[in-house]
């Protein structure tokens, strides 16, 4: 491929304004149509519209010869079937200590930075942790641009969460980037884990831990540098087997060295230690901190407790009077062992926790989804976390700008600015946006009373709206709503609030029903500041398919699949939507001016795969094309007009006879 520039772009500022989007529902009046959000009419893409015309930006061309033979792409970064990226794990010490990354492993890379958040996750509150363990892991999560799953397990209960931990039983996990997009946006911090077990687990350990220092500095050098290079928060480190004397003796140092690393590259990083191994080296869960394992407690940030604990164990560590909060009691959720709670009653579990002052560690909270009917789902997962609520402290976000459209990062269809733009099921962690806490509330009295939930029927931008009903009674007293415009400095927006009141002289009870589809506060000195234009496209990692067409047997269709890449600063952008144009031999500017783009996908980093897209096929002696288009999304969830997006234009052909 050899790619030349068509043109180049200049720099133009734009205005911007904020806008609050919502849907109410309220009883159908007789000749009246149902509310809809708004705007009604679709966002255009027209050149109309813009600061700059369509012929000043950037425009790459790439010329690529149609060749079937297949092209090999790097086995850990993508799906052998359709070549979509996908997340990945190393099984063995020896991938561990031979990982060097590589551009493709850029995919994974978390694109959003861990959220200022209040209070912070130092502060001496007890803390909770969750720990994700399902059916194995990497399972649809492990799709980096989303996969079409119908019924998906999704988590969205953040408020509640201070440390998530993607767990599963390879030697070294790796969060799928999904996943710590969406904790980051909540100021959740995300680990990793190193586990050992059983005898091959025990062999493992022996390689780096019972010989001399270098051997677990290579190890934990290269622990700090995945976490580096993916942009998550640290480990859970988890040696279920049994370690000799030489190797349980290094045990603590290993832990030092990789904890004081972590917090050198990483400031606000974590190693937690779980609860196994003692100090002579036997495999031996305390289900408590004591003298038997408090050395690897204190050569780390934590210890995450096994399960089988009862109150007589929490007493017993009440003498941890500065580390309260670094002690994690174990809680699975599935209730296996001899534990307290469990299932719809952990929340028995988590009283005992805090009645003695303690950080909780929840593990598998998929319980919900694995083991109850998943068309009861969203409502199963809302009550096990209500009867939690009283026992978990949440924090909220405070930095500028806030945004949030609600969207859980699945939907049965996708919208775009109150309009569909995709239908059909998806499921895409990186795309959630922040989540509220939910759940349904009762006045005392029992006469009013409000509910929370997320709503898949409608949306603003994703898959979701937040739906909220609610009743208020005629006892409430007279409410006055009044408006002020104020210049505020030297303070802080603590909450947002959303106020319902009953209409004026209302004597009766009123039902309310409302779809919030989208809130925004930003910083007003951002808005003035011009965004930067998507530079550098390239293509690679070709990849082209013959197909007949159902329609006419002679006539042959090609599926394209490419990796795009391009330039911008992450910092001011929250994703990238990538359209496409073209496919076929028709002119090219007419064809411009007449067709809208079509949506092909997200991309939370800045590069995106396209796969097995439909274009026409080359007639012999001409040259077809199609355009990739790339807008960001930035972080205060603007539209950016179309002059403002990058674009490659790709001119394929086929070889000469």
């Amino acid at each position: 491929m050899e790619p030349s520039v068509e043109a180049a772009s200049s720099e133009s500022a734009r205005r911007r304004s904020t806008h609050l989007s919502s849907a109410a529902e309220k009883e159908e009046k007789e000749g009246e149509p149902e509310p809809e959000l708004e705007p009604k009419k679709k966002p255009s893409h027209s050149s109309k519209r813009l600061g700059r015309s369509m012929e000043e930006r950037q425009n790459l061309v790439f010329r690529e010869m149609v060749n079937y033979e297949p092209t090999p792409l790097p086995v850990r970064n993508y799906d052998k079937n359709t070549s979509e990226p996908v997340s990945f794990y190393l099984s063995s010490l020896e991938e561990l200590l031979a990982w060097i990354p590589n551009s493709d492993d850029a995919f994974n890379i978390a694109m959003i930075p861990l959220a200022a958040r209040q209070p912070s996750l130092q502060s001496e509150r007890p803390r909770t942790l969750l720990c994700h363990d399902m059916m194995g892991g990497y399972l649809d999560d492990r799709f980096i641009q989303g996969s079409m799953k119908e019924t998906p397990y999704t988590f969205y209960h953040w408020q509640f969460i201070d440390i998530f931990v993607y767990f599963s039983h390879h030697t070294v996990t790796i969060p799928p980037v999904g996943w710590t997009n969406a904790a980051h946006k909540h100021g959740v911090c995300v680990l990793g884990t190193l586990i050992t077990e059983w005898t091959e687990g025990g062999r493992l350990c022996e390689k780096f831990l019972s010989g001399n220092p270098s051997s677990y500095q290579k190890v934990a050098d290269q622990l700090v540098r995945i976490a580096q290079f993916f942009h998550f928060d640290g480990w859970l480190i988890n040696i279920e087997n049994q370690l000799s004397m030489a190797a349980v003796k290094n045990t603590p140092s290993f832990l030092r060295y990789l904890t004081d690393q972590l917090h050198q590259y990483i400031p606000d990083g974590l190693v937690i230690w779980y609860d196994s191994v003692v100090k002579d080296g036997q495999l031996k869960w305390q289900n408590e901190l004591n003298e038997s394992n408090r050395i690897f407690f204190d050569s780390c940030d934590g210890l995450f407790t096994n399960y089988n604990w009862k109150e007589a164990h929490l007493e017993r560590m009440a003498s941890v009077e500065k580390r309260k909060a670094d002690v994690y009691v174990g809680v699975d959720i599935f209730a296996r062992g001899n534990v307290v709670g469990g299932g719809f009653d952990t929340n028995k579990s988590l009283e005992l926790i805090r009645k003695h002052g303690f950080s909780a560690a929840l593990f598998a909270p998929g319980w919900v989804y694995e083991c109850l009917d998943n068309k009861d789902f969203f409502q199963n997962q809302d009550r096990f976390w209500s009867l939690l609520e009283k026992y978990l402290p949440t924090h909220s976000i405070c930095s500028l700008p806030f945004v949030t459209s609600f969207c859980l990062g699945m939907g049965i269809r996708r919208l775009s600015y109150g309009q569909e733009e995709t239908l059909g099921p998806w499921y895409h962690l990186s795309a959630q946006e922040i989540q509220p806490i939910f759940g349904d509330h009762i006045q005392e009295n029992g006469s009013g009373w409000l509910r929370i939930h997320s709503c898949l029927m409608d949306a603003w931008n994703g898959g979701s709206s937040l739906l909220v009903r609610g009743m208020i009674p005629v006892t409430t007293g007279k409410v006055t709503m009044s408006c002020y415009e104020v210049n505020l400095q030297n303070c802080f927006l603590q909450d947002i609030f959303v106020n319902f009141s009953r209409p004026l002289g209302s004597q009766k009870d009123e039902n309310f029903t409302c779809r919030l589809g989208e809130i925004q506060v930003v910083d007003a000195d951002s808005l003035m500041t011009p965004l930067p234009q998507v530079r550098d496209i390239t293509a690679s990692h070709t990849c082209w398919q013959q197909i007949h067409s159902e329609r006419n047997r002679f006539k042959t269709k090609l599926l394209l699949s490419c990796t795009l890449r391009w330039s911008y600063p992450i910092s001011q952008a929250c994703c990238f939507r990538v359209y496409h144009l073209g496919g076929s031999c028709s002119r090219r500017q007419e064809l411009l001016k007449s067709e809208e783009p079509t949506f092909l996908g997200l991309a939370h980093a800045s590069m995106y795969r396209v796969v097995n897209l439909v274009v026409e096929e080359a007639p012999a002696g001409q040259e077809c094309f199609v355009d990739f288009l790339i807008q960001p999304v930035p972080k205060e969830g603007f539209l950016v007009p179309q002059a403002e997006w990058g674009s490659l234009t790709l001119l394929y052909s086929k070889p000469n006879a």
